[in-house]
C-alpha cells in the first residue's frame, strides 16, 4: 500500500492529488475485500453474520448428510474456488468494482427451482457486515491520509 503519488502544488494540483489518491485508496479496498473478507462467506457462521436467506430444512439435511457440513453458499466447493481465483478489481475515485468469474450454472441458478426461486447467491457474496464496512474505511482513511500529507509537503 506504499503509493507513490505525485506532488503538485496550487488547488487544482491538490484536487488531482486527491483524486489520485481516491482511486488508489478504492483499489487497496477492492483489494482486501478480496484476499481477506471474502473467505468469510463461506464459513459456517456467515449465515448469522450476513444474513443470507434462509435455506429449507430439506436442503441442509441433505447437504450435511451427502457432503459432511453445513457451510452456506457451499455445496461441492466449485463457486468458493472460482470466485477465489479469477478476480479483476477496477477502481475509480468514487467507486471500485470487484468482479469475479463464478462458475457457469451460477447465471441460471435460479432456474434449477421448478416454481420457486432460489436464494440470490451473488448478492449474498458481496454483502458487507458493519464492523468490515468500518475496517474498509480506516484503510480508505489512512491511505487517503498519508497521500494527501505527501501532497501537502
Amino acid at each position: 500500500m506504499g503509493a507513490k503519488l505525485i506532488i503538485r502544488k496550487g488547488p487544482r494540483g491538490m484536487s488531482k492529488a486527491f483524486n489520485e489518491a481516491r482511486e488508489k485508496a478504492n483499489a487497496a479496498i477492492g483489494r482486501m475485500w478480496h484476499s481477506e473478507m471474502l473467505k468469510d462467506h463461506f464459513t459456517e457462521r456467515a449465515s448469522m453474520r450476513y444474513g443470507y436467506s434462509v435455506r429449507t430444512k430439506r436442503y441442509e439435511a441433505r447437504k450435511t448428510k451427502k457432503m459432511g457440513h453445513k457451510k452456506p453458499l457451499v455445496w461441492s466447493g466449485t463457486l468458493q474456488k472460482t470466485v477465489a481465483g479469477a478476480v479483476r478489481i477496477r477502481a475509480t475515485p468514487k467507486s471500485v468494482k470487484v468482479t469475479m468469474s463464478g462458475p457457469k450454472w451460477l447465471k441460471g441458478f435460479a432456474s434449477f427451482f421448478k416454481n420457486r426461486r432460489g436464494p440470490n447467491m451473488a448478492a449474498e457474496i458481496t454483502k458487507i457486515a458493519k464492523s468490515e464496512g468500518k475496517r474498509l474505511a480506516e484503510v480508505a482513511a489512512k491511505i487517503l491520509k498519508e497521500a494527501m500529507d505527501a501532497a501537502k509537503g
